[in-house]
């Protein structure tokens, strides 16, 4: 599962809960989904209520979840949250 996923895709989800979600105090809500950064933007965060995804500045990224089903439904929101941005 972790090969589904690419820095460039992660960025460009990122960028869409940006510009599509609603911003609050912890982040950018859209879709089921928080994502936020830090101060520079160098790590971003992107996480549910089961699933974390850190990115770092070196584009390497690591996911935290409990199960396979948990990691499969929240690598399918942002397969939906990225594929907005196509049409």
């Amino acid at each position: 599962m972790k090969n589904s996923l690419d820095s460039k895709m992660i960025y460009r989800v990122f960028a869409i809960i940006q510009e599509k979600g609603i911003e609050k105090e912890d982040g950018w809500y859209h879709h089921g989904l928080i994502a936020n950064s830090d101060q520079e933007g160098y790590n971003i965060c992107i996480k549910d209520p089961y699933v974390t995804l850190t990115l770092g500045f070196h584009h390497s990224y690591h996911l935290d979840y409990r199960n396979g089903v948990e990691a499969e439904d929240f690598t399918n929101k942002l397969l939906d949250v990225y594929r907005e941005k196509s049409n």
